[in-house]
């Protein structure tokens, strides 16, 4: 119902969702090909295998996983949480910048003046740029003296099997979660995982 997915689109979306994506797995069962191997990278082929399994197409799925996370981190920006959002990882000034558009104010990395001050520097150091979650948001609540984190996670997943991925994404930033906590017990750290299904559903989870 998008305007802005083209006809072949919907229709290879379409055929993912019935199984019927002209892959060397569904040729092979009609006799139209050798094998059931991918001809990319030689594991075995399929839909999910085609739209997110392969290695040899780990750049456009990369880019793909970009392009829905960076709409997503200019819906909270354009929220009432946009002034919590701090850092993002997921290209987002890139796009903005080739659109023409104003930069926002977010870091690629965490920014060390959001981090507990009893945090050494060689630990802020070490989380600006080995645990970058697709985006962080924080605040500090005053009237309870708390420091507020929300750690966001795109992935994604099977349209009708989504717990893979999110089993994956709960592991996906264990080292700065649990240093967020080992140096601010009273700080408030959540992780909001957002599952997106490779043939355009929306799990109920996010």
């Amino acid at each position: 119902t998008s305007n802005t997915v083209k006809g072949r689109q919907r229709k290879l979306a379409l055929q993912y969702r019935y199984g019927l994506l002209p892959t060397n797995k569904l040729l092979h069962r009609y006799k139209k090909a050798p094998t059931n191997d991918c001809p990319l990278c030689g594991l075995d082929d399929g839909g999910h295998h085609a739209v997110s399994g392969c290695r040899q197409l780990s750049e456009p799925v990369t880019l793909r996983h970009n392009t829905a996370a960076s709409a997503i981190v200019e819906a909270i920006n354009a929220g009432t949480k946009g002034g919590q959002l701090i850092a993002a990882d997921v290209g987002i000034n890139k796009r903005r910048r080739h659109k023409g558009l104003p930069q926002l104010n977010v870091h690629r990395g965490v920014p060390a003046e959001v981090l507990p001050p009893a945090m050494p520097a060689r630990v802020k150091d070490h989380l600006k740029t080995h645990s970058v979650p697709d985006a962080l948001l924080y605040h500090y609540d005053r009237k309870r003296r708390q420091r507020q984190y929300t750690v966001v996670e795109v992935k994604y997943c099977r349209d009708t099997r989504p717990a893979d991925q999110e089993a994956r994404a709960a592991q996906q930033n264990p080292e700065l979660v649990a240093t967020l906590r080992e140096y601010d017990p009273c700080a408030l750290v959540t992780q909001c995982n957002l599952m997106l299904g490779v043939g355009g559903a929306i799990p109920t989870s996010t």
